[in-house]
């Protein structure tokens, strides 16, 4: 098979069609249920979203290609720009040519001249830990089922109803509302609240109580028994919307990344029959103090850390002094000797799970502290996922 050289190119949108035929052909999509139909608010042949994709062509066909997506991730008062890698295709025809090897490359090395502090990536885990990535983070799932609710039913979850949520935009902005009331989430583009509540085939519904006042939101799919995403007013709500869910449309697993609000998180423990907690995906992080800090602070503002300080050499970004003080959390740049030195994919998973830290590597008397800190709130709503 004759080797293809030709450059990376930013796919144009009028190869957009001839891109969504790639991508779903590799991940054996069809044309009605693909792409544009369960990631449509990333998937669109628009010149800004279409531009995110980048793609090696041969001659009038497209070869292989792959995806950049930023996402502006809100975590509390601040706003990290996350590179959401997705999309990685390449054509059946054209493999073991080394195509994957330099679209990822190309995304990599246009990620770090962006200046992304970090980046998130579905996937196989070690086949991208070869560009730095590795799982990480925290997620947790509660499932809850029928004979939970009938043993311990929630006040008040029979006069719930729940409705399939439209095309309207009182409602859809009401729900948006509600959305951005979380202290940690992705920023949602306006105008796309619709499409991002139907990803990965999500089905909306609305809760309302008797009186006509809105809950919030759950969305599933019933078929994998799954709900996506929960947001609520009130955390008192969560159960009773979750219960009326089950008892509507059978078992769900109700997932909540790390960070959500724990007054919801701890009732929804309450009535689940399990949780399971995993990683929240594949990332690597460019910028190590400005992650560090922002997740410390979001984790400081749900449960005040501990004082203490500890200093950790990380691979590529040399001595770090974390610490918790009076002012709050902090972390910098140092000269001070590191209690350890880690290279990147361990620190990651040392600092934000999904398990101890002493389950990742043995803590130092001096690095005591990140046992009581970590792991720290690295997580994207499935629903932001690319």
């Amino acid at each position: 098979m004759t080797e293809i050289r030709e450059p990376v190119d930013q796919l144009q949108p009028g190869e957009f069609e001839a891109f969504i035929d790639l991508i779903n052909d590799a991940f054996g999509f069809g044309a009605s249920d693909g792409f544009t139909h369960f990631l449509a608010g990333r998937y669109k042949p628009t010149p800004e979203l279409a531009g995110c994709n980048y793609i090696i062509r041969q001659g009038n066909t497209l070869a292989a290609g792959a995806g950049v997506f930023p996402i502006d991730w809100r975590v509390g008062a601040r706003t990290l720009r996350v590179a959401g890698v997705g999309g990685v295709a390449v054509d059946p025809r054209h493999r073991r040519q080394g195509l994957m090897r330099r679209i990822m490359d190309h995304l990599l090395a246009h990620i770090r001249e962006a200046g992304y502090p970090l980046s998130y990536l579905g996937g196989q885990r070690q086949r991208y830990r070869y560009w730095g990535w590795e799982r990480a983070g925290c997620h947790a799932s509660y499932h809850v089922q029928p004979a939970n609710v009938r043993h311990d039913p929630p006040a008040g979850y029979e006069s719930i109803e729940l409705d399939p949520v439209g095309d309207d935009p009182a409602q859809l902005a009401t729900l948006g509302e509600l959305y951005d009331r979380q202290r940690i989430r992705a920023h949602r583009p306006l105008g796309s609240m619709r499409d991002f509540l139907r990803h990965w085939r999500m089905h909306p519904l609305a809760a309302r109580d008797a009186g006509g006042r809105v809950l919030g939101y759950i969305a599933i799919n019933v078929q994998d028994r799954d709900a996506a995403e929960l947001v609520v007013a009130h955390p008192d709500d969560a159960p009773a919307v979750v219960a009326r869910a089950v008892m509507e449309h059978g078992p769900l697993a109700v997932s909540m990344p790390a960070g959500s609000d724990a007054a919801v998180t701890r009732r929804l423990a309450s009535l689940a029959e399990r949780v399971r907690v995993a990683d929240s995906g594949n990332w690597q992080v460019f910028n190590w103090p400005v992650v560090i800090e922002a997740l410390m602070h979001a984790a400081h503002a749900t449960q005040p850390l501990m004082a203490g300080e500890v200093v950790l050499a990380i691979e590529d970004a040399g001595a770090l002094r974390l610490a918790v003080t009076g002012e709050g959390p902090a972390c910098e740049p140092t000269r001070a000797r590191p209690a350890m030195t880690l290279d990147a994919a361990t620190a990651t998973r040392l600092l934000f799970g999904p398990l101890r830290p002493r389950e990742v590597v043995t803590l130092p008397a001096d690095a005591a502290a990140l046992e009581a800190w970590c792991p720290l709130p690295l997580a994207l709503g499935r629903l932001d996922h690319v």
